[in-house]
């Protein structure tokens, strides 16, 4: 199962796609910012994508964080994220912040 994950709840944009059967992130990407995740979200994740192999139609499901963190930056990843998994025709699902960071370390491989 190929997953991107997307965070926007703190100050950083981060943009993460995971395989469940590898060992590390495919491509993983950071952002340190406290304003402008709109505008550097999209961006980020298009150089995300380009260093994955069979780029957007090999997504299996887009995970978004929902918190806790700034509502406008949630608000800006779950738009995002629920675009890509509509054009991808996949699933989208929310996960809580700090899972999507023990998950983008490396710490956890189940699927969100």
């Amino acid at each position: 199962m190929r997953i991107l994950a997307i965070d926007t709840a703190l100050p950083a944009v981060s943009a993460c796609v995971l395989d469940h059967d590898a060992a590390a992130p495919i491509a993983v990407e950071t952002i340190e910012m406290e304003r402008g995740h709109a505008e550097a979200l999209l961006p980020l994740i298009k150089r995300v994508m380009s260093k994955v192999e069979g780029g957007f139609p090999s997504l299996d499901r887009v995970a978004v964080t929902v918190g806790p963190g700034s509502f406008t930056g949630i608000r800006i990843g779950l738009a995002a994220g629920q675009a890509i998994a509509l054009a991808c025709k996949t699933e989208i699902v929310g996960v809580d912040h700090r899972s999507f960071r023990r998950r983008r370390r490396g710490g956890d491989r189940r699927p969100p």
